[in-house]
């Protein structure tokens, strides 16, 4: 267990460091050392390769977990979701989410958001507020990170009506200047030539 921690402990860090060609080296090295692998283990190896876009190898290791009858989290699924939404798989993203709720994992408002992201880099505007409504259902917290993706989406698919109604509630739950995008709105506005209403 204690060579387990350890070799945890290294594989987080190559995570923070974005070093997943290292983390990947140690959980080899784990292998062949017959040294088991948790859940935290996983995750760490899930969660380097998310931070470097690696979302084929990220969603490898995800297997690779239920595979190996690990018990399957929320950090694991948030990381490969992430790892989704960076490579521009924002299908696959949204399957994760489904496999969520299909296995009771639960789905926070850091995994809602980073599926907001991947649906927002996809252009996929209408599935980033069916998220925000999914997340007001199940009552889980909207941040502004959340509202923010949901707006560049919005700014993609030139729907500024959306926009605009996005701003409002933002403004609402977070009043002053922080964490909301104005500029987003108004080429949102710009982008379906609503000239009129972005000049307001």
């Amino acid at each position: 267990e204690l060579e387990t921690a350890t070799y945890n402990a290294a594989v987080s860090a190559c995570a923070n460091g974005v070093e997943w060609a290292q983390a990947m080296y140690l959980l080899v090295e784990m292998a062949v050392n017959y040294v088991e692998m948790n859940a935290i283990t996983y995750s760490a190896a899930v969660n380097a390769c998310g931070k470097a876009g690696e979302w084929v190898k990220a969603l490898g290791f995800l297997s690779a977990m239920a595979a190996d009858s690990v018990e399957m989290n929320t950090i694991a699924y948030t990381a490969a979701v992430d790892a989704c939404g960076k490579g521009g798989e924002w299908a696959k993203a949204m399957m994760l989410l489904v496999q969520m709720a299909a296995t009771s994992v639960e789905l926070n408002t850091i995994t809602y958001g980073a599926a907001v992201d991947a649906c927002g880099k996809g252009g996929e505007w209408a599935r980033a507020l069916g998220l925000i409504a999914e997340m007001a259902a199940n009552h889980v917290e909207v941040s502004t990170f959340v509202y923010n993706s949901a707006l560049s989406a919005c700014q993609q698919g030139t729907t500024w009506r959306q926009s605009l109604a996005i701003f409002a509630e933002l403004s609402s739950k977070f009043p002053g200047p922080a964490g909301i995008p104005l500029g987003s709105v108004v080429n949102a506005c710009r982008a379906a030539s609503s000239w009129l209403v972005a000049c307001l």
